[in-house]
């Protein structure tokens, strides 16, 4: 048995063996491989030096030919040079002329200087100057603006006062003629003497008091005509009745009128009756109650409008006049009463704001003085109608 040579490597991924012949294998493929590197690296370094060989011998020609045309263009130079030292001899001789104008010159630009300096001087002064005039220009702009803003509102305001006074002339006018026709007024009411030296304001305060008392009054107590009518046929107080042929008080009077003409309620109240009588020969009536004590008769009626209990306002439609009932001939018979007192209804068929008095002087039968101290007519001069 012969012997071999062993080499045993140890590793983490284990041991391997090699022997002496191996290693020497490897050894000499190693330096094959070295000298095959080795002849290919001496190639490349030949050729890079030949090709470098090549370009240096192209830059020395190329600087051969520079180094010829730097001794033509030397050659020049040197003939420049000598034309340049015969025109420098020549010149020379006026070089002193020379001098002497430019000491001249330096003189003279020393004096600008100085005439320079001066100016700038006198240029900062005038800009100082220039910058507190345009500083004084802008605040004079300023109040400028500010005067032609206090013009415009001045010119505004005087617009404003001449139209006030314009205003107040019309007014003073205005008053006057409401003085004017205060005055008439308060002596159609007769308030004349009541007036005598109140001023406009509580004048029309009287006035409106005076007529809010009496507007509320002209809708509490009957006034006005209760329809359209052609003529009276009777008046209120004694007559022959045309039914009975008797002599008896008549307790209204008989309005001629076509069938079907507008009966109005001639004051605010409540529907006490609204039906036929049976028993009076009135035919269909209605019966109003109304304030203080009055009421209101509408008889011999066509179509009655309203049923009892029906709350009526001064003016409302309330039937159509007829001819039912004892009667000669289409009328409507219409009464007013006071605590069942008959009264003559003419003083109130007549009576309106224009002869607001009247009433009180011509129906004797009212106690028309204690009237004033009722309720509704103490508000009356604090509440409109």
């Amino acid at each position: 048995m012969r012997r071999k040579l062993v080499i045993t490597l140890s590793t983490v991924h284990g041991t391997r063996q090699i022997t002496l012949s191996q290693v020497a294998r490897l050894l000499v493929l190693a330096l094959l491989v070295v000298a095959g590197g080795s002849f290919a690296l001496s190639n490349y370094l030949l050729l890079q030096a030949t090709d470098d060989l090549e370009m240096l011998e192209f830059e020395h020609n190329a600087l051969s030919s520079d180094y010829a045309q730097l001794n033509v263009t030397l050659e020049q130079v040197t003939e420049q040079r000598n034309l340049l030292e015969t025109r420098y001899k020549a010149a020379l001789g006026s070089q002193q002329a020379y001098l002497s104008e430019l000491d001249d010159l330096s003189s003279q630009l020393q004096s600008l200087a100085s005439e320079r300096e001066t100016l700038a001087s006198r240029i900062r002064r005038v800009s100082v100057e220039r910058a507190a005039l345009a500083s004084k220009i802008e605040s004079l702009s300023e109040e400028r603006e500010q005067l032609n803003e206090t013009n415009v509102q001045m010119t505004a305001q005087l617009q404003q006062l001449d139209q006030l006074t314009d205003q107040r002339s019309e007014l003073e006018q205005q008053n006057e003629r409401l003085s004017s026709r205060l005055n008439v007024v308060g002596a159609q009411l007769g308030l004349t003497d009541q007036l005598a030296g109140l001023n406009a304001d509580d004048a029309a305060e009287l006035i409106l008091t005076r007529v809010r008392e009496r507007q509320l009054l002209l809708h509490m107590i009957p006034n006005g005509s209760p329809a359209e009518f052609s003529r009276v046929n009777d008046d209120f107080g004694q007559r022959v009745n045309p039914v009975t042929k008797k002599r008896s008080i008549h307790k209204g009077v008989d309005l001629g009128m076509a069938i079907g003409t507008p009966v109005y309620a001639t004051a605010d109240g409540i529907v006490e009756t609204a039906g036929t009588d049976t028993k009076g020969g009135f035919g269909k009536i209605i019966r109003i109650q109304h304030s203080f004590g009055f009421r209101t008769y509408y008889a011999h009626l066509n179509k009655l409008l309203v049923t009892p209990g029906t709350y009526v306002v001064k003016g409302q439609q309330i039937a159509e006049s007829g001819n039912t009932g004892r009667s000669t001939g289409p009328h409507l018979h219409y009464e007013v009463r006071q605590l069942w007192t008959a009264l003559d209804p003419a003083p109130f068929m007549s009576w309106s704001l224009e002869n607001y008095e009247s009433l009180f002087q011509q129906v004797k039968e009212v106690k028309w003085d204690s009237l004033a101290k009722q309720y509704p007519l103490r508000i009356a001069t604090k509440v409109s109608p």
